[in-house]
């Protein structure tokens, strides 16, 4: 009977008090599931590899668009985590059948020339046609196994994917290969982070001022709008960043790292790497600054009068206001095509694509599938009269299957003059799609941009919200 009573008093309280019940129905979710992980997809697309031979090669543990290294890069981590979910595809366009490997490479940053073998990744066999290997977990074809299935990422190392060549394939050229994984936060945190690299320019020596991207293969400018994360609706909370460059060949001239939020540098949020002798060099801020929705980010670096020219990484570890979920980026460079692709995540400064087949992005095969929502769509140039732009996320569930368009879409309205868009100072205009899409794992998925014919030259960015669950 008193058990009766009770429910009946709840029942009576929750119709009075909706605000209450928000709050009863938020007390019992997190008693019930805890905090959602922050799981993150990353997907690469298209890494080429050398112009002939079997030397081994490296590309950044971040999203790129771009070359494999035969020299020494990486990324650092911020902090610790695991990544899983390595799915890769590669194009066959040697002439013979071979074996090619993948393999996570670490090193310390005192020692940044000497990777070791994380002892994770996996083998694919080369045919005559587009070939998938899930590593994690496996699947039977054309893929076997290198190593473990997920690896436990160490905070302040360096890492990196290294390609090679098992063997045949000895003729590398214009073969063109797409990475996928996942990084999850330590013991079912909600510290994400966001990891690049500068494959994409350099910042040259001596005394200056740049700016680079922290997410994906980052570019480098003078300008920091041109290179600022656009937030898309989820704010999130950055709580320090990790640099780190190679190859040094000064000894006390250095660099300073600061970061930048709404183009303005964070007071006291920064770290340098001036003085230090060792040719490796890594510094790591800490702090606690609030990115809101439509909000710009970047980390400055200056050099002094005595800086050589660097390739500079950096990691960023955030929090994000809403449990589980994370922000991606994609930015690049448009011409006035009426059709172009663009990568998934992450590749900064690369130019779009009219051919889809060359941009398209791994879906990592991560055990769940996952939501991808609130598309923000950036362009830094109006659209001519009567014309506009509509970007739309494509998918496809199948491999090596054409992507068709999802429901995550949105256009950009024609002949409208550009105007201070969001809190960072960005001039131009944008569109937003409420929308939300499943990404299947080891699925095919780019962003697609149709231009109607007339419209001016843009720098585009994308940004949306990733949920796995």
């Amino acid at each position: 009977m008193l058990i009766r009573r009770l429910l009946a008093f709840l029942c009576i309280w929750l119709l009075v008090c909706p605000a209450w019940a928000v709050n009863v129905k938020q007390l019992r979710v997190l008693f019930w599931h805890g905090n959602i992980p922050v799981v993150q997809p990353f997907s690469s697309a298209p890494i080429t590899m050398p112009a002939s031979g079997t030397t081994a090669c490296y590309s950044y543990f971040a999203p790129s668009s771009g070359g494999c290294s035969t020299g020494i890069i990486g990324s650092p981590i911020a902090v610790a985590g695991t990544v899983s979910g390595l799915t890769w595809t590669a194009t066959a366009n040697a002439t013979a059948a071979g074996v090619m490997q993948i393999e996570l490479m670490t090193a310390t940053p005192t020692a940044y020339n000497t990777y070791t073998d994380t002892n994770y990744g996996c083998q694919l066999t080369m045919v005559a046609s587009n070939v998938q290997c899930i590593c994690t977990p496996k699947n039977a074809t054309a893929c076997s196994h290198a190593g473990v299935t997920s690896k436990a990422l160490v905070a302040g190392n360096i890492y990196a994917w290294k390609f090679t060549v098992v063997s045949g394939t000895t003729n590398w050229n214009t073969m063109s290969t797409q990475i996928g994984w996942t990084i999850a936060a330590p013991n079912g945190g909600q510290n994400g982070q966001m990891v690049g690299g500068s494959g994409a320019g350099s910042l040259g020596a001596g005394a200056q001022t740049s700016y680079i991207a922290p997410y994906g293969e980052g570019g480098i400018s003078g300008t920091e709008t041109n290179v600022a994360s656009f937030e898309p609706n989820l704010g999130i909370t950055i709580t320090s960043f990790t640099t780190w460059n190679a190859g040094i060949t000064d000894t006390t001239p250095g660099h300073t790292w600061t970061l930048v939020h709404n183009g303005s540098n964070v007071s006291g949020f920064t770290c340098n790497t001036v003085g230090a002798t060792s040719a490796s060099r890594t510094c790591t801020a800490t702090g606690s600054v609030h990115i809101a929705p439509f909000d710009t980010f970047s980390i400055n670096v200056v050099g002094t009068s005595g800086s050589v020219n660097i390739l500079p990484a950096a990691a960023v570890s955030f929090t994000p206001d809403a449990s589980g979920e994370s922000p991606i980026f994609t930015q690049v460079n448009t011409g006035t095509s009426t059709t172009a692709f663009y990568n998934l995540v992450g590749a900064n400064f690369a130019q779009a694509q009219a051919t889809e087949a060359t941009y398209q992005g791994i879906t990592p095969a991560f055990p769940n599938s996952y939501t991808l929502s609130g598309l923000l769509f950036f362009q830094n140039g109006a659209n001519s009269a009567a014309h506009n732009r509509t970007g739309t996320l494509r998918t496809s569930a199948a491999f090596p299957a054409t992507p068709g368009a999802s429901g995550l879409s949105c256009s950009t309205p024609a002949g409208t003059s550009t105007g201070t868009v969001g809190n960072g100072g960005l001039t131009g205009i944008i569109c937003q799609s409420g929308a939300s899409v499943s990404m299947v794992p080891s699925s095919y998925a780019d962003w697609g941009l149709v231009t109607t014919s007339g419209s001016t030259t843009s720098t585009i960015r994308y940004s949306a919200v990733a949920v796995v669950k």
